[in-house]
């Protein structure tokens, strides 16, 4: 920390970016509210997972805006535009249903099945099938993490946070790289083994497909 020279502003998925429809709106207006607080700045982006879709994105609407010098580096986090859609396809699946209470089942589950690996979740689904309330099917969910995770999970928390992680996997599902390139310095730290949430990623690159995004330098991290 004490290198760092400049301002560090960290960027939170908050009320705002719920209502987006696409990877490309949040960057949007994740630019609007960065250009407002330093709108004479150069700017160097870092992503981690889901948030190397937005950063991407970012970059380049800021460089389309204001040039390539506008963002002089990108930094990724075991993600990048193609390695984070195809390491989400496993959750992918329970984003397919437009019924309300299948999707709302989907959403539970999905979540569930994001923070808690290697779980069986056939008999939770069982229980929530059962049910046509949505309170009833998040208490029920809230009831099986706290068993689980031996910590207590609030509903309204649940309620909130699994909703939250529906509308990213349909902004991941929905999301095309554009045909537009990054143009600049670019760093991917990812893990040896790639994989996520412990399971593997099958034919992934070695540059998570960053090679074909990025005109620039690339420097890719091995993490054991």
């Amino acid at each position: 920390c004490n290198q760092i020279t400049r301002p560090v502003v960290a960027i939170h998925w908050n009320a705002e970016l719920d209502n987006v429809t696409s990877i490309q709106e949040s960057a949007k207006l994740l630019v609007s509210h960065l250009r407002e607080m330093y709108p004479d700045s150069t700017y160097d982006l870092l992503g981690y997972s889901f948030g190397s879709l937005v950063a991407y994105e970012m970059a380049l609407e800021l460089q389309a805006k204001f040039g390539h010098k506008a963002v002089t580096k990108l930094l990724m986090l075991d993600g990048s535009p193609v390695y984070t859609k195809k390491s989400h396809g496993p959750y992918l699946k329970f984003i397919e249903s437009k019924e309300s209470d299948v999707s709302h089942l989907q959403a539970l589950l999905g979540y569930v099945a994001f923070h808690i690996h290697g779980h069986d979740l056939t008999a939770l689904k069982t229980s929530l099938t059962g049910l046509t309330l949505n309170e009833e099917r998040i208490k029920v969910t809230a009831d099986y993490l706290s068993n689980v995770t031996n910590k207590e999970v609030p509903a309204v928390d649940l309620a909130a946070a699994s909703e939250r992680f529906f509308n990213k996997m349909r902004l991941i599902n929905s999301y095309e790289v554009s045909s537009k390139k990054f143009v600049g310095e670019i760093r991917l730290v990812r893990p040896n083994n790639p994989g996520h949430v412990g399971l593997e990623v099958a034919n992934v690159p070695h540059d998570y497909g960053l090679g074909d995004i990025v005109d620039g330098a690339q420097d890719i991290r091995l993490l054991e």
